[in-house]
């Protein structure tokens, strides 16, 4: 959701913890955005719409909107994928060893 900005910006997003959720705040070039997410279990979508619009800095340019998703993870890992966080000595494989010097 998007507000005025207010003042400065800053170079930095900023999260803040909330009682069922977290808040974000992204300044950019002609606004701020500005987002809240929560569990529907611990907090209602009024709650929650009342608490995102207390705690923006500046004027809000349109209306929240509420988007719902479901939380979990892939029924397989994916155990043929590579990991993106392999060093480059274990992402060779045998059939592909490096070229010798």
């Amino acid at each position: 959701m998007p507000c005025e900005s207010a003042g400065a910006l800053t170079p930095y997003t900023r999260s803040t913890a909330r009682s069922a959720g977290w808040q974000w705040r992204i300044p950019l070039q002609h606004r701020i955005g500005n987002g809240y997410v929560y569990c529907s279990r611990y907090l209602s979508d009024d709650e929650a719409t009342a608490t995102l619009l207390a705690n923006l800095d500046g004027p809000a340019l349109s209306e929240p909107r509420v988007l719902r998703f479901t939380t979990g993870r892939a029924a397989s890992s994916g155990t043929r994928t590579a990991s993106p966080w392999a060093s480059p000595a274990a992402s060779w494989s045998r059939s592909n060893p490096p070229a010798s010097t």
